[in-house]
Protein backbone atom coordinates (compact mmCIF):
# COMPACT_ATOMS: atom_id res chain seq x y z
CA UNK A 1 0.00 0.00 0.00
CA UNK A 2 1.12 3.68 -1.52
CA UNK A 3 1.82 6.06 1.82
CA UNK A 4 0.20 9.43 0.81
CA UNK A 5 2.06 12.12 2.63
CA UNK A 6 1.01 15.78 3.24
CA UNK A 7 3.61 18.25 1.86
CA UNK A 8 4.26 19.37 5.71
CA UNK A 9 5.10 15.50 6.12
CA UNK A 10 7.30 15.84 3.24
CA UNK A 11 9.11 19.23 4.34
CA UNK A 12 9.90 17.28 7.69
CA UNK A 13 11.17 14.00 6.02
CA UNK A 14 13.24 16.25 3.75
CA UNK A 15 14.45 17.92 6.65
CA UNK A 16 14.94 14.94 8.91
CA UNK A 17 17.19 13.45 5.89
CA UNK A 18 19.40 16.61 5.81
CA UNK A 19 19.92 16.51 9.62
CA UNK A 20 21.74 12.73 9.28
CA UNK A 21 24.91 11.71 8.22
CA UNK A 22 26.23 12.91 5.08
CA UNK A 23 24.88 16.29 6.14
CA UNK A 24 24.73 17.42 2.71
CA UNK A 25 23.21 16.31 0.31
CA UNK A 26 21.89 16.73 -3.69
CA UNK A 27 17.78 16.99 -4.55
CA UNK A 28 18.56 13.45 -6.47
CA UNK A 29 20.23 12.08 -3.24
CA UNK A 30 17.00 13.09 -0.94
CA UNK A 31 14.60 12.27 -3.60
CA UNK A 32 15.90 8.62 -3.90
CA UNK A 33 16.32 8.45 -0.07
CA UNK A 34 12.96 9.62 0.81
CA UNK A 35 11.13 7.91 -2.48
CA UNK A 36 9.81 11.22 -3.32
CA UNK A 37 8.91 12.72 -6.79
CA UNK A 38 12.27 14.68 -7.90
CA UNK A 39 9.75 18.08 -8.94
CA UNK A 40 7.97 17.39 -5.51
CA UNK A 41 11.29 17.77 -3.70
CA UNK A 42 12.81 20.59 -5.72
CA UNK A 43 9.41 22.37 -4.95
CA UNK A 44 9.57 21.89 -1.11
CA UNK A 45 13.44 22.52 -0.74
CA UNK A 46 12.79 26.00 -2.43
CA UNK A 47 10.16 26.67 0.04
CA UNK A 48 12.41 25.76 2.58
CA UNK A 49 15.39 27.57 1.29
CA UNK A 50 13.31 30.61 1.28
CA UNK A 51 12.41 30.52 4.85
CA UNK A 52 16.16 29.59 5.99
CA UNK A 53 15.64 26.64 7.07
CA UNK A 54 18.00 24.88 4.32
CA UNK A 55 20.67 25.65 2.90
CA UNK A 56 22.26 25.35 -0.73
CA UNK A 57 26.02 25.52 -1.28
CA UNK A 58 26.72 27.69 -4.52
CA UNK A 59 30.12 25.43 -5.24
CA UNK A 60 28.14 21.70 -4.16
CA UNK A 61 24.68 22.97 -5.43
CA UNK A 62 23.77 19.77 -2.26
CA UNK A 63 21.69 21.18 0.71
CA UNK A 64 22.01 21.10 4.06
CA UNK A 65 20.35 22.32 7.19
CA UNK A 66 20.11 26.15 7.58
CA UNK A 67 20.60 29.08 10.13
CA UNK A 68 16.71 29.22 10.73
CA UNK A 69 16.39 25.35 11.13
CA UNK A 70 19.43 25.52 13.47
CA UNK A 71 18.06 28.69 15.51
CA UNK A 72 14.86 26.94 15.84
CA UNK A 73 16.47 24.09 17.33
CA UNK A 74 18.59 26.08 19.51
CA UNK A 75 15.22 27.29 20.94
CA UNK A 76 14.39 24.34 22.84
CA UNK A 77 18.25 23.98 23.57
CA UNK A 78 17.66 27.49 25.08
CA UNK A 79 14.88 25.87 27.43
CA UNK A 80 16.98 23.53 28.90
CA UNK A 81 19.39 23.86 32.12
CA UNK A 82 22.68 23.57 30.42
CA UNK A 83 21.87 27.00 28.35
CA UNK A 84 20.40 28.55 31.48
CA UNK A 85 23.45 27.28 33.00
CA UNK A 86 25.55 29.13 30.36
CA UNK A 87 23.64 32.39 30.55
CA UNK A 88 24.08 32.62 34.05
CA UNK A 89 27.56 32.25 34.00
CA UNK A 90 28.11 35.18 31.39
CA UNK A 91 26.13 37.70 33.30
CA UNK A 92 28.01 36.68 36.09
CA UNK A 93 31.06 37.55 34.01
CA UNK A 94 29.54 40.54 32.00
CA UNK A 95 28.84 42.08 35.94
CA UNK A 96 32.63 41.29 36.78
CA UNK A 97 34.44 42.86 33.80
CA UNK A 98 31.74 45.31 33.66
CA UNK A 99 31.05 44.79 29.95
CA UNK A 100 28.63 43.59 27.83
CA UNK A 101 29.06 39.43 26.33
CA UNK A 102 26.74 37.93 23.92
CA UNK A 103 26.91 34.51 22.94
CA UNK A 104 26.99 33.69 19.31
CA UNK A 105 27.55 31.17 16.99
CA UNK A 106 29.27 31.11 12.97
CA UNK A 107 26.75 29.69 10.62
CA UNK A 108 28.49 29.90 7.04
CA UNK A 109 28.95 33.44 6.97
CA UNK A 110 26.38 34.98 9.18
CA UNK A 111 26.72 35.04 13.04
CA UNK A 112 23.81 33.49 14.52
CA UNK A 113 23.06 35.09 18.25
CA UNK A 114 22.16 33.07 21.26
CA UNK A 115 22.15 35.02 23.82
CA UNK A 116 22.53 38.85 23.78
Amino acid sequence: MKENHSSIDKAVMILECLSSFPYEKSAIEISEELKINRSTVHRILNILMDNNLVYQSPSTRKYSIGARAYQIGSSYLYSQTSMEQIKIILEELAKEIKLSIGYAILVEDKILSIFE
